[in-house]
């Protein structure tokens, strides 16, 4: 009888320290997540940052922005580096982590 109490808690034994262990891989998971995000949310980049970009990118390429208007949407954790002209906008780069990447030609 001895034995089969002592397989019995051997077996419960093996199966808190399962469970343990995914509760704790989650856990884990779930925290390295809400760094990322709160690196992230610290190091979106200011409008002037992206105002800077599309000025380097427009030289780069040899146009005028005259006329246009640098905005930006901000979704928190990365924006959206938009250019508005009498009511038309173009989404022209993004930002994220205190970087500004243009990826769209600047007018």
């Amino acid at each position: 009888m001895e034995f089969i109490v002592t397989i019995l808690a051997i077996a419960a034994l093996a199966i808190v320290f399962y469970l343990l262990f995914k509760v704790f891989k989650f856990i884990t998971r779930l925290i390295l997540v809400i760094i990322f995000l709160a690196i992230a949310y610290f190091t979106n980049p200011s409008l002037v940052r992206h105002e800077a970009a599309v000025r380097t990118k427009s030289e780069e390429n040899g146009t005028s922005l005259e006329g246009w208007t640098v905005t930006v949407m901000d979704l928190k954790v990365a924006s959206i580096t938009r250019l508005t002209q009498e009511g038309s906008t173009k989404a022209v780069g993004v930002g994220a982590f205190t970087n500004v990447w243009i990826f769209r030609a600047v007018p």
